[in-house]
């Protein structure tokens, strides 16, 4: 969705199923998936992308984010413990 003076959208979650996790063609799929979600956005006009909800393990993500003319700008954590 884009309204007019939006310069930002978000990209919540890629995923890919588990059968083709740490395959070349999962990797393709995730590299193509992101790739058009970014040109779509430029092409709405979209300046600025995040990709978020990134877990620290999951290091092929990070890697692909990496990747990218982008930076790293948060860290959130949830920690367990008991009431």
């Amino acid at each position: 969705i884009h309204g007019r003076g939006t310069r930002m959208t978000r990209i919540p979650m890629i995923g890919i199923a588990s059968r083709w996790r740490g395959t070349r063609i999962g990797s393709m799929a995730v590299s193509l998936l992101l790739a058009e979600a970014i040109t779509q956005a430029r092409g709405a006009g979209i300046e600025e992308t995040e990709i978020s909800w990134i877990l620290e393990t999951n290091h092929a993500m990070l890697n692909l984010a990496r990747s990218l003319p982008a930076y790293h700008t948060r860290t959130f954590r949830i920690y367990e413990r008991e009431l």
